[in-house]
């Protein structure tokens, strides 16, 4: 399908794919992939559901076809196709169970062309109550993104001096009328000092 944005003067071709449950579908997809490549210089995006996987870490588990995997990547070089990564998300598909199989199996892939000009493109999966699909989100990335949350790594428990950090933080000056209050802030010291190397405030002043 071929769109025109309408505050410019940019073509674009789109190819949607759906539904290849089936090995011989899956096959002909790829050979048709190299094919239908618009000629030129035109911004070309293929995406959604391809039931296909492009590397053994899109996938939860070892059960895993392979051959199918080596011969996508190999369609996806031979169309000059780039994957748009996912930022937010690893995997696309939940089969729901209780111990759940997870995949990455919607897309979104660009050629040279489409990524020159929109450089500024992020994709981002959504959270959807009415699939076991997350919705993909393709957007600018100058757009306000979500203050990413503090989570503590493992490995500062034998990279830094987390009691040396923590006896630091909670002999600073107390501040505040409420328990819970000097606590937040004693916290919040700790969580500075960690996201930050263990640097202290004070040795980086003097």
């Amino acid at each position: 399908m071929k769109m025109a944005i309408k505050l410019s003067s940019i073509s674009i071709w789109i190819i949607a794919v759906y539904e290849l449950t089936e090995n011989n579908k899956k096959f002909k997809f790829m050979s048709e992939l190299i094919s239908c490549q618009p000629t030129g210089m035109i911004p070309w995006l293929c995406l959604d559901e391809f039931n296909l996987t492009c590397e053994a870490e899109d996938k939860n588990n070892n059960n895993i076809n392979r051959r199918q995997m080596r011969d996508f990547r190999q369609s996806l070089d031979a169309s000059e196709l780039l994957e748009i990564k996912l930022i937010n998300r690893k995997f696309t598909w939940s089969n729901n169970q209780s111990n759940p199989t997870l995949v990455h199996l919607d897309y979104i892939f660009c050629n040279i062309p489409w990524d020159n000009t929109f450089v500024d493109s992020n994709l981002m999966a959504l959270s959807s109550s009415l699939s076991n699909h997350y919705p993909l989100f393709l957007c600018n990335r100058l757009l306000p993104l979500k203050k990413v949350a503090f989570r503590f790594e493992r490995f500062w428990m034998w990279a830094l001096d987390i009691y040396e950090i923590v006896e630091w933080a909670w002999r600073q000056l107390d501040r505040g009328d409420l328990e819970m209050i000097r606590l937040h802030n004693h916290l919040s010291i700790v969580r500075w000092r960690l996201s930050n190397n263990g640097a202290n405030p004070c040795s980086q002043q003097c």
